[in-house]
């Protein structure tokens, strides 16, 4: 690995040491990253700063908006969660959210219609 700074190169040197010395004061999650701890902390706080203009979806991160912003844009095939309203142009997005939101989320519930 070869990195231009040497902040960088700490960040990947504790891919090799295992050091955690970021803890989370709410639950057991530890990092060696101080932008991870914050990333993960937003978890806890539900700090979505990013709203959707379409829809009521609310984002914490602004690629995970842009990730959204696809599922108003992109035509063909849409995969329909049969349970609330979510839909996603990829399969494995929608398992992930049965899963999550549902706790299911296995192939054979999944449909794929086409968008409205």
């Amino acid at each position: 690995f070869k990195a231009g700074r040497s902040d960088i190169l700490k960040i990947h040197m504790f891919t090799h040491t295992g050091e955690r010395s970021y803890a989370c004061d709410f639950c057991d999650y530890r990092t060696g990253r101080l932008d991870c701890m914050k990333l993960h902390w937003t978890t806890h706080t539900r700090d979505y700063r990013y709203p959707c203009n379409i829809c009521n979806y609310k984002a914490q991160q602004l690629g995970s908006l842009r990730a959204h912003m696809t599922t108003h844009m992109v035509e063909g095939p849409h995969y329909v969660c049969d349970i609330c309203d979510f839909r996603s142009v990829n399969v494995g997005k929608l398992r992930s959210h049965k899963t999550r939101m549902h706790k299911s989320g296995t192939t054979s519930e999944l449909k794929s219609s086409k968008k409205l």
